[in-house]
């Protein structure tokens, strides 16, 4: 049976025999791609879900909820819960895994970003200093930074060396009232790049590739 809502959001797993989906009816599932038929049914928020992803080896799913104010962890295998991620103060819009697992970073409407042990869901650092919803947040290829977006109309990077979050003077303030585009190099450096106009997606060719076309 499928969801009983709109579906919010839908993510393939690294292997791509999985997909997760988020739904407004306060759900997840895991869906097998050859069949179409669900796996796994992850229960456990109470409002609306807005976002799932895996973890890079497949083995988890991170969701996030509307008004729960959490994020949570499940076991693929298993589908069952194995961690809730408490502490931000109001909706949870988006979360990601590092590249190698090991963290999860939150993006919340309480204008912070939060950084996850992703075993033991454990809160290992609170990034402040945006002025509006945190809206987006991922790490960088190599997982030594975390860029976010925000309602505040800013991005920012934050340097964490060794995935030791250094909280103070870590941010760097990428402009105010600009629009700007995320690119990854091959180095695993992420630049944020300002955009020439709001409507126009653009970025140099050396640095972001087919995303400058």
């Amino acid at each position: 049976k499928g969801h009983t809502d709109t579906v919010q959001h839908a993510a393939f797993s690294p292997d791509g025999k999985t997909v997760v989906t988020a739904s407004r009816d306060t759900t997840a599932k895991l869906w097998d791609v050859a069949s179409g038929k669900p796996r796994s049914l992850l229960k456990g928020h109470t409002y609306w879900l807005w976002h799932a992803a895996f973890s890079p080896d497949g083995k988890t799913v991170v969701t996030t909820a509307k008004a729960d104010k959490d994020a949570r962890l499940w076991d693929v295998a298993t589908g069952k819960e194995r961690a809730v991620l408490t502490g931000h103060k109001k909706t949870v819009w988006h979360a990601a895994f590092s590249p190698d697992g090991k963290s999860v970073v939150t993006a919340s409407e309480d204008q912070t970003a939060r950084l996850w042990d992703a075993v033991s869901g454990k809160e290992r650092a609170v990034l402040k200093g945006h002025t509006g919803p945190v809206k987006h947040a991922v790490f960088s290829p190599n997982g030594k930074a975390i860029v976010t977006a925000s309602a505040d109309t800013t991005a920012a990077i934050w340097k964490t060396p060794d995935l030791e979050l250094r909280t103070k003077g870590a941010r760097e303030q990428l402009g105010a009232r600009t629009n700007y585009r995320v690119c990854k190099d091959t180095l695993g450096v992420v630049a944020v790049l300002p955009f020439p106009k709001p409507e126009t997606v653009w970025a140099p060719p050396a640095l972001c590739g087919e995303a400058a076309k």
